[in-house]
């Protein structure tokens, strides 16, 4: 069955020079077409022609994917982020360096994990949820990252909730967070609704600061 394959791309340097395409590596949707277990492992990327920081290295277009892993890969300063995924069922991002404008889009992706990595940007770390009513219950965990931003904006906070998330369970553990905001609701797209929205902050994630805009945690402000 299409379950049972899998696509590995692994030990590659990309090295464009002003890349004009939709990414490094870019998986399009449409009628039937979804990827299942994709692995990118110990890959760079970079683009020394890069004029502004547009082009993601990783970006998938639709939903429907599912079992994507991102491993031990490299994201420098020319890009725009490591990865913007769509709906993706079951995404994690493991030892991953990205010092890119943002970090991880993971829009409306159910069970999602970022872990043991570094996220050092001038836009948001890891965003979660997208525009949209929430249509699932999206569940993130966030563990033992260093997550850091020089943004003072609230949408581009270190960990960024918008509209799609409404419905989710955000776990957070053993992380070090540094920004104007750790965490902020997207004032363009923001959740309204907080009724079905869980999140965890364990003690252990450090430097905690929560725009004042997330209702629910005006407590850490």
């Amino acid at each position: 069955s299409t379950t049972d394959r899998s696509l590995v791309i692994e030990n590659i340097a990309f090295e464009a020079d002003g890349i004009s395409g939709d990414a490094n590596i870019f998986v399009p949707g449409g009628g039937q077409r979804y990827t299942y277990n994709v692995t990118v492992r110990n890959c760079s990327f970079t683009d020394s022609g890069a004029t502004t920081q547009d082009i993601p290295a990783i970006k998938q277009s639709t939903g429907g994917c599912k079992n994507w892993e991102i491993i031990g890969c490299t994201v420098d300063n020319t890009m725009h982020s490591l990865l913007q995924v769509h709906n993706v069922d079951n995404v994690v991002i493991d030892g991953c360096t990205v010092e890119s404008k943002n970090g991880i889009n993971l829009a409306n992706s159910a069970n999602a994990e970022v872990k043991n990595s570094t996220v050092d940007v001038s836009g948001y770390a890891i965003r979660i949820g997208d525009g949209s009513n929430p249509s699932i219950s999206p569940k993130v965990t966030i563990t033992n990252n260093n997550l850091k931003t020089s943004s003072t904006a609230a949408e581009d906070a270190a960990i960024v909730i918008r509209k799609g998330a409404s419905m989710a369970t955000v776990n957070i553990e053993e992380n070090n967070i540094v920004g104007e905001y750790s965490i902020a609701n997207d004032p363009d797209k923001a959740v309204t609704d907080f009724s079905a929205l869980s999140f965890t902050i364990l003690q252990n994630a450090t430097n905690i600061a929560v725009a004042s805009s997330f209702c629910p945690f005006s407590e850490f402000k």
